[in-house]
């Protein structure tokens, strides 16, 4: 979500936070003039140069600054970098207990050096005396660890074995401070908090901002990216990149991979300990990767490859078709490197069938419909029946990387497809990545056409996706009405809400 998306769905409150972040106006607009004034300055929120200072913290605790990162990162590993609270609260607390286990475990420093990891504990714990490290402590503590070749990972692990993780006497944040927390990054104007859309109130970090704060964080890639990254690679490859780090090398695949991310070595240090010809062969296997470029290029060019794909963990549902809903929009706009890279599909031609099985899984799973069998070779993708009239709901989908103006060809296959039901079709959609305006032309033009005055709504996926994720919060019987699409012409975001509205009552 963009900034000017983001500040649609914001309250007044939440609103000034964020222009508390880099103004000192005491009188603060209204909510219409604060969005503008925003969605303005987002120049001013995305440069890194002004993030850093936002993100100074001076004269706080330490276990404040330690919350304040895990938050950022939480977010920035999170599908569109968007979380609601309770998912938020429940990721910190099982963080920090998952450290504080970890660091009493014999094996906790296992494959660390153990003068190193004896040396950085004595400074640490001269640091933590006053439970504040400073921003010269900061600073020491990591060329400290960059000498000695430990990871923040370790600098954590350390604390709690000194009894200081993430607080004092390893007393981990409670919700509230959690909550505190959050509403401490809008006011550095990190985080915004959309809780005026439609659907679960969210915190998030616009698009436009995230490059900035990885940067200053010093965050390469996610956890699910940076494991996707790694399992892309051989097992030799991953042998190269342990036993440049000095770690055991033995065991399977995936064994490797995660001794890597225990280690916690950055995605740059793992690439670069492959020779240039390695990252030149890995470069040819990663779609719409440039593979010209020195060592340094070729390393940043697929570190960029992975950062910019959109992952999404599915966790072990029964029906294999949630993995086409999750990369829905992809589909729709025939993403190759994030549906490839992914493993979303095999191959190209693989795209279509993707997309018609995500949108059947949309109107059943999420929309709660019926599916009708369909009989024949040519048919629409889909078809509904309405519950009242007993007649048809058609749906047909088509992916295309640039924007829908339904052409011809297609109002001709469409109009077969109504004329040619033995049932009245009541209504026909398409659903495609982006609507022309030009498309509504056909649309009026196919409704009359038809004989049988069927109404021809066009939707793009991504809003229709929206639909299938919002409806609940407007229907009362806890039921999805098909009148919600029963339309000619485009139905846009804002006419979804206003129908829903009046269809789900």
């Amino acid at each position: 979500m963009r900034i000017e998306e983001a500040v649609e769905c914001m309250s007044k409150i939440n609103l000034h936070r964020i222009l508390d972040s880099y103004t000192k106006d005491t009188i603060k607009p209204d909510e219409t003039t604060s969005r503008k004034r925003i969605s303005a300055d987002r120049d001013i929120l995305q440069t890194p140069d002004n993030i850093d200072k936002r993100l100074q913290f001076s004269g706080v605790s330490f276990d404040t600054k330690a919350l304040a990162f895990f938050l950022i990162e939480t977010l920035l590993g999170a599908d569109q970098s968007q979380l609601d609270e309770q998912t938020i609260i429940a990721s910190i607390i099982s963080y920090e207990k998952r450290i504080i286990e970890e660091a009493a475990k014999p094996e906790a420093f296992k494959y660390k050096n153990n003068d190193a990891v004896n040396t950085y504990k004595t400074v640490m714990e001269v640091a933590l005396e006053d439970d504040i490290i400073s921003d010269d402590e900061k600073r020491l503590l990591s060329k400290l660890r960059t000498h000695l070749g430990l990871s923040l990972n370790d600098h954590h692990l350390i604390q709690a074995s000194l009894n200081k993780f993430p607080k004092s006497e390893n007393e981990i944040h409670t919700e509230k401070e959690i909550k505190n927390g959050l509403v401490d990054l809008q006011r550095r104007g990190v985080v915004f908090y959309c809780n005026q859309c439609s659907g679960v109130s969210v915190y998030m970090i616009p698009e436009e901002i995230i490059p900035g704060i990885k940067l200053v964080v010093g965050l390469e890639l996610s956890k699910d990216a940076y494991l996707l990254l790694l399992d892309k690679l051989t097992s030799d490859a991953l042998w190269q990149i342990l036993d440049a780090h000095r770690l055991p090398t033995s065991g399977k695949k995936d064994e490797r991979i995660q001794r890597i991310q225990t280690a916690d070595i950055q995605p740059s240090g793992a690439l670069n300990a492959l020779s240039n010809d390695e990252l030149y062969e890995l470069c040819k296997k990663l779609p719409g990767v440039n593979v010209s470029g020195s060592k340094a290029t070729r390393v940043d060019n697929i570190i960029q490859h992975f950062d910019n794909l959109r992952v999404v963990v599915c966790n072990g549902s029964a029906d294999n078709r949630e993995i086409y809903y999750e990369y829905y929009v992809e589909l729709a706009k025939r993403d190759r490197e994030n549906l490839l890279s992914n493993k979303v599909i095999n191959k190209d031609k693989d795209m279509d069938s993707a997309f018609e099985e995500g949108t059947r899984f949309l109107f059943e799973k999420k929309l709660g419909l019926t599916l009708e069998p369909m009989v024949g070779s040519e048919h629409a993708d889909g078809i509904l029946k309405l519950p009242k009239s007993k007649e048809l709901f058609m749906w047909d989908t088509k992916s295309k990387e640039t924007i829908y103006d339904f052409p011809n060809d297609h109002f001709n296959q469409f109009r077969r497809y109504i004329t040619n039901s033995t049932e009245r079709v009541n209504c026909f959609m398409v659903i495609a990545p982006k609507i022309s305006d030009k498309a509504d032309e056909n649309a009026y033009r196919l409704k009359t056409a038809s004989g049988s005055d069927t109404d021809l709504s066009l939707i793009s996926a991504d809003d229709l996706k929206w639909v299938a994720e919002n409806w609940g919060s407007h229907a009362t019987n806890g039921k999805f009405s098909l009148d919600v699409f029963n339309f000619t012409g485009v139905l846009d975001r804002g006419s979804l809400k206003k129908r829903m509205k009046i269809f789900l009552k």
